[in-house]
């Protein structure tokens, strides 16, 4: 039974135990927990989504919502990966690879509640999760100890990373990102392809401190990201089809036939149809908008890639609190960076 069904039957119970003259024992409220969707409910949203909402799969659209003076609730690009000009697909191909050897090197992520299968990856920067931290990254110590001449090469690409994904997104949504960059200077905010913490933060790629990326059938339950900065409006979103093993960017002359998995704004009746040869970059409104992920049909050898990227509340909280010199007195703090597991500010 859906979640929100649930509720609207307890508030039913509720009101109607208040309208009665002669009380009886009040109805119990017990916790409602998310449980992973069964099959059947899986198969039930996917017919009611392409029967009843508005897939969009190609070009360039800007959802409105009319009920709160035209507010932007996603601003959606699509773009042919058999077009691309041949600098921008080396790009591409370079970032898939990228993120494929990112894996190595951190840590999946376990998302109790939201995720409901496939995996996600986080990079950059995480609150502190050890005694006397102050600010770290997500890393696998591992593997980076025992593949360490690969991870160094790994992060030296870091930066270029970066750059792809600035420029993906500049050209679908130019003043959102120049916000998000102004915001992160203003309070110090790192980029998420910053290998260090810098108390002045001066990089010109910089528009999110954590990079989240999803694949091998990532699906989840719809929600809101109430845990964003409140000052940002805009999360950001790219999709990309890749073999399922190698990451590489994948083409439908390869045979790549992932099926289904759109992303969708559940209460608002649209969503995203991810086709064969395109790629989606999406910049949508997070916070206020429920959004999420239907379970895509995928093979042995091929997945959809996705990629979030953010500024969560507690990292901006956490580097205003630096920026104040709050930790100035306390000597044993520490952050950790990418080359270096302690060091001081």
């Amino acid at each position: 039974m859906d979640v929100r069904r649930q509720l609207d039957e307890r508030e039913r119970a509720r009101n109607k135990w208040k309208r009665k003259k002669v009380r009886t024992k009040k109805p119990k409220s017990p916790p409602i927990l998310p449980r992973n969707p069964t099959t059947s409910e899986i198969e039930h949203a996917a017919s009611v989504v392409n029967r009843d909402f508005k897939l969009y799969d190609h070009g360039h659209v800007r959802v409105f919502d009319k009920a709160k003076k035209n507010k932007l609730i996603a601003d959606i690009n699509f773009t042919d990966i058999k077009k691309m000009r041949k600098r921008e697909l080396m790009d591409l191909k370079f970032l898939c690879s990228y993120l494929n050897e990112a894996k190595l090197f951190v840590n999946p992520v376990h998302s109790k509640g939201r995720s409901c299968g496939g995996v996600m990856w986080a990079i950059g920067w995480r609150k502190s999760m050890k005694r006397y931290e102050i600010i770290g990254r997500y890393k696998n110590k591992k593997n980076i100890e025992k593949y360490n001449t690969i991870y160094r090469r790994h992060i030296s690409q870091q930066k270029r990373a970066g750059q792809i994904l600035w420029y993906l997104f500049h050209k679908v949504g130019d003043a959102a990102l120049e916000n998000n960059r102004q915001y992160m200077r203003e309070n110090n905010l790192p980029g998420w392809a910053d290998n260090d913490f810098h108390e002045e933060n001066d990089s010109h790629h910089a528009f999110a401190s954590n990079l989240t990326f999803t694949s091998h059938g990532f699906f989840n339950h719809a929600h809101k990201d109430e845990g964003d900065d409140s000052e940002l409006p805009f999360a950001f979103l790219l999709c990309v089809p890749t073999f399922r093993g190698t990451g590489e960017l994948a083409f439908k002359t390869y045979g790549y036939d992932v099926r289904g998995g759109h992303f969708i704004f559940r209460d608002y009746g649209f969503g995203v149809q991810f086709k064969p040869d395109m790629i989606c970059q999406m910049i949508f409104s997070q916070r206020d908008y429920i959004h999420g992920t239907l379970q895509p049909i995928e093979s042995s050898k091929f997945t959809k890639l996705g990629m979030s990227l953010q500024i969560s509340k507690k990292i901006t909280n956490i580097c205003k609190r630096i920026k104040a010199r709050e930790f100035d007195e306390f000597p044993s703090m520490y952050y950790v960076a990418l080359n270096s597991s302690y060091l001081r500010l």
